[in-house]
């Protein structure tokens, strides 16, 4: 009788079965604040792979942040206000609101001179509110 191929290939299909609600959950939140499918194999242990992981957020309708080596991702927290202005602009043209975001921020650390200043006027402005 030959022996059933043993090779993490050959189990990945149903290795997501396998998954326990914590690791799930664990799994959700690490995409969601912007992890890759090699980070969350990582952090997941138990013999998981990259491969692994983009079946179990495909079976479970979550998603992966796109990007590059060269960037990350963290969440952000601003006022429903700030958000209604982004999401309106971005519909205005063409985007979503995470890309014109990340966008805006890009360029204003593009420039260093202009970046510093807002980043004094903004830091001494939460200094001033605190007290």
């Amino acid at each position: 009788m030959a022996e059933k191929d043993a090779s993490p290939s050959s189990r990945s299909p149903r290795l997501w079965q396998h998954y326990g609600p914590s690791e799930l959950i664990r799994a959700a939140f690490l995409a969601g604040r912007g992890s890759s499918a090699p980070e969350i194999a990582e952090s997941l242990g138990g013999g998981r792979t990259a491969r692994h992981i983009y079946e179990l957020v495909r079976r479970h309708g979550l998603s992966l942040v796109p990007k590059k080596r060269n960037q990350i991702a963290f969440p952000l927290v601003v006022s429903t206000e700030t958000m209604a202005r982004i999401e309106s602009a971005a519909e205005k043209h063409g985007t979503d609101p995470e890309t014109l975001a990340a966008r805006l921020l890009e360029e204003m650390a593009s420039d260093g001179r202009a970046f510093r200043e807002r980043v004094q006027r903004v830091a001494g402005e939460r200094a001033e509110a605190a007290e």
